[in-house]
């Protein structure tokens, strides 16, 4: 049974095939269930490897390019609904919807302004 129901592609989460949220039949490297614990989502994207929403002390990340060593990417949220959609709705190209901090770039934003800037 598949723990991670909040997206229409989450069959996908684990087991080394392809739900058909990507190309059918296509080989997906499976995450050990030791890493898949600490997601309350998951989603693999073919141009960015798998996705999963992971709770911090005092918000909400979504790692990007998850593996079995860690992961390649991140982008920090307010709540778990606003990463979980995010997530939801993101194709793998150009940045996830929501986010207020890019650790990679340094990148914050202001939600409710749109402003945006970099500060490390």
């Amino acid at each position: 049974m598949n723990p991670f129901k909040h997206c229409q592609h989450y069959c996908c989460w684990y087991g080394g095939k392809c739900c058909g949220c990507c190309k059918k039949g296509d080989e997906v490297e499976p995450l050990q269930p030791r890493i898949i614990e600490h997601y309350v989502m998951l989603k693999y994207l073919p141009k960015k490897g798998w996705c999963g929403v992971h709770q911090l002390m005092y918000h909400w990340t979504m790692h990007i390019d998850i593996h079995n060593f860690g992961y390649e990417d991140k982008y920090c949220y307010e709540t778990q609904s606003l990463a979980e959609g995010a997530l939801c709705q993101w194709d793998g190209e150009g940045d996830p919807l929501g986010w207020h901090r890019h650790l990679k770039t340094g990148r914050r934003r202001n939600l409710k302004t749109g402003e945006e800037w970099i500060q490390w």
